[in-house]
Formats: structure tokens, sequence, C-alpha cells
């Protein structure tokens, strides 16, 4: 537990102290810990996470209050077996080098999860720069994400070519519903915010827009993509050279769609040794590659954590047309009303959850950071048991590895 600080307060930055003298003392925190300049991360603050969406932690000092840590929670969604659970992710997790030690990351974060369950979050999710401070706080990795790096030259010819047009401003509307039917089936997406979609077209440079259009005038495939100079190689491979092209966004959701990326990335093979795009180790685009000479790996992984029992459970999609029961008996150190006897009932793959079970149930009993990889399909009831992180009948581990069934590994394609 952390112990006590001198004065600690948490919450909102005031409004009277949103000028750029006091954002300052905020915007110094993440530049100490991840290296940015403060003028870099005022701007970030500013127009991309957004004031309101940042919580800072003072602490009494000899010279009155101070900044000692801050953190940014952003609204958005993940799809979980084709359904969108509401979420808020975690990011920009920074605290003073002088107040390091205190445990008031620990507190911070006990804080934020706590606020977040009084407002009925269900889920929340981050990517880690230290898993103890949030496996401390009931998180746990339940998904990847994955780089493929794909030769120019094997993306297959045989796709139609031709009508392809660039993205424009008037086109986004039409490429985020391509992007929302694409990802829906795709466990563990995000159902970006706009904070994701700026970065999808800004973070590693100004990315340009292709994109084509169906019989019926809707987008069916689209892509953003930046391209190197031949001067700056990567590491290649395969046997292939040239400049480098990195896919920042992807979609599609017909054959022929995929068929045209396909095909549209062989055409850069003149100039371009690799490409380089964030998939799902499953994705067609790969399975469709008929040269088996490609690089896949995992970039990252993501943790996420059970705010609110009763909506996440409700919120995920499960298999249709199933009934069936489950208890789940689970712990949580942080929020108390979590922590208990939940029954979880499914009729034709919708579900309802209540605290409380019947009598002489056989429940699957595990932490509250312990749902959350079985929530989004990373693991299964047997491997939680196995692991001795979960207990229950092997009875029990089938019913419930069916009720949690996925149609995919869990893996995002965005950085938050």
């Amino acid at each position: 537990m952390p112990r006590s600080l001198p004065s600690y307060s948490f919450g909102p930055i005031p409004e009277d102290q949103r000028t750029d003298e006091h954002l300052r003392a905020v915007a110094r925190l993440p530049g100490l810990a991840f290296g940015y300049a403060v003028d870099e991360t005022l701007p970030w603050y500013r127009d991309e996470v957004g004031l309101d969406n940042l919580r800072i932690a003072t602490l009494d000092g000899p010279k009155g209050p101070w900044v000692a840590g801050s953190l940014g929670q952003i609204p958005m969604g993940i799809h979980i077996n084709g359904r969108e659970v509401e979420q808020l992710g975690v990011l920009g997790v920074a605290v003073a080098p002088e107040a390091r030690g205190t445990g008031i990351a620990t507190r911070m974060m006990a804080d934020t999860l706590r606020a977040m369950h009084d407002d009925g979050v269900p889920l929340s999710t981050l990517y880690s720069a230290l898993h103890t401070l949030y496996r401390g706080c009931g998180y746990e990795t339940a998904g990847v994400l994955c780089d493929a790096v794909i030769p120019a030259a094997h993306f297959s010819a045989a796709g139609p070519a031709g009508d392809w047009q660039v993205v424009t401003d008037t086109d986004l509307a039409d490429i985020k519903d391509c992007y929302r039917r694409y990802a829906i089936n795709i466990n563990g997406t995000l159902a970006r915010p706009e904070y994701v979609w700026k970065r999808v077209r800004e973070r590693t440079g100004p990315a340009t827009g292709f994109m084509h259009r169906g019989e019926d005038g809707a987008i069916d495939a689209y892509c953003f993509v930046v391209q190197k100079k031949w001067a700056e190689p990567d590491s290649t491979a395969g046997t292939t050279s040239g400049a480098r092209l990195t896919v920042t966004d992807i979609a599609w959701t017909s054959g022929d769609g995929l068929a045209r990326l396909a095909r549209f990335f062989r055409g850069y093979s003149s100039m371009v040794g690799e490409v380089h795009v964030s998939l799902p180790p499953n994705s067609q685009l790969i399975t469709a590659i008929p040269d088996w000479r490609y690089d896949l790996k995992v970039r990252n992984a993501w943790l996420a954590r059970i705010i609110s029992v009763k909506p996440a459970l409700e919120a995920r999609g499960y298999p249709t047309h199933t009934n069936a029961a489950l208890t789940l008996e689970l712990t949580d150190d942080i929020i108390p009303a979590n922590a208990g006897t939940w029954t979880l009932t499914l009729s034709d793959g919708r579900a309802k959850a209540e605290p409380g079970s019947p009598p002489n149930t056989d429940p699957l009993r595990l932490d509250i950071a312990d749902l959350a990889p079985l929530y989004t399909g990373y693991a299964t009831p047997h491997d939680l048991r196995a692991a001795g992180r979960a207990e229950c009948s092997d009875e029990t581990a089938s019913a419930a590895a069916a009720i949690f069934a996925t149609s995919g590994f869990p893996s995002m394609t965005d950085m938050f």
C-alpha cells in the first residue's frame, strides 16, 4: 500500500489553472517520464488529449502545492466478440522524479479506478510502461498489437487494379464507417475516438489516404500510407531492398476490397522493399500472401481491467444461440463492489449479470485482474487454472470456455 502523502489531492485541472503558466508545470511530467519537450506536450494536452481528460495529483511542499503526478483518460470503445464495449483508455501516467518511490502512482491509479466505477464505466485498457504498477491495480495482459513486415513484391498481382481515389476531408465520414464495419468483428480493435483518428493520419508524418468505392458507392477498402525515401533503408525481410512503406491504417469490407489492397501494395514494388502494417496475427491480408517469407511480431501487449462487473459482463458479445449460466467468485482489493459472487446468465447470446448465486453452485474463482484476459479471449479458464490464477472444476472450466469463446485472438491495431 502507498504510504501517507503530505496533503495529497487528485482530480481534474481546476479552471483557474488552465493557463500556460500552470499547464507547463503539468506538461513537464511526461517530458521527464517519456523524453518529450514541454513545448511538445502542451499542444498534445490541449489539442489531442483534451484538458477535461487530464487528472493531476498535487502535494504540499515548502513553496506551496505543486503538481507531482498526472495522467490522461480517453473515452473510447473496444470490440469484444462482435460488440462494442465502452471503456476508458489510460495514457501518459507520469510522476515527477522528486516524488517517485512515494506510492503516488499507485494512489493515482486507484483513485482513477474508483472514479471510473462511480461513473459506471465497464472497462479500461492501457499500454504499460511498468507492469508491476498496473497489475497491482487489477490490470492484466489481455491482448497484443502485432506488426507485419511484408515484401511488396510478395503481394498478389492477381487482384483488380485501378479505381482508387485519394482520401479528402469530405470522405472521412465514409472512411470511419468503413472502419466501423471492418473492426466490429475483429476482436480487440478499438472503436476509435477522434484522438486515435488524428494519430492514424499524423503520428508518423502526414499520411496519404487511398480508397476504393464499391458499386453501391460505399468505401470497401482504404489505407493510409507514409513512404520513406530509398536512402533510408530498414532491415529487410527475405531478399527485399528499397524504401519502406508504413501503413498507418487499413480496412476492407469485401473480398474484392481485400484483393484490390493486395494489388495496390504490389504496385509499390518497383521502389518499396517492405510494407509495414499493424494487423491481427490471423489477418486475411497476411493469409492471402502467396509466399511464406514475411515477418510478424508482437510490438506490444495491452492490459485491461474490469471496472464495473455488471455492465462489463453484459456489454460483451457472446456466442449466439447459447443458453447457459455461470457463477463467478471474484476478489477485488480496490473496488469492493466488484467482489463476491456473480451469476452470469446467457439467453440466445445476450448476457445478464447479477450479484449472488444459486445454492450448491460450482463457481469459477479468480481475481478481478484475471477476469480481464478471460473476458477478452486472451486466456481460457483452463489456461488460468493451469497457471494457478483460477480455481474451478473441469465441468466449470469447460462451461466458462464455451461462454467466453471469441471470434479471434484479441488484437489492437492502434496505440494510444
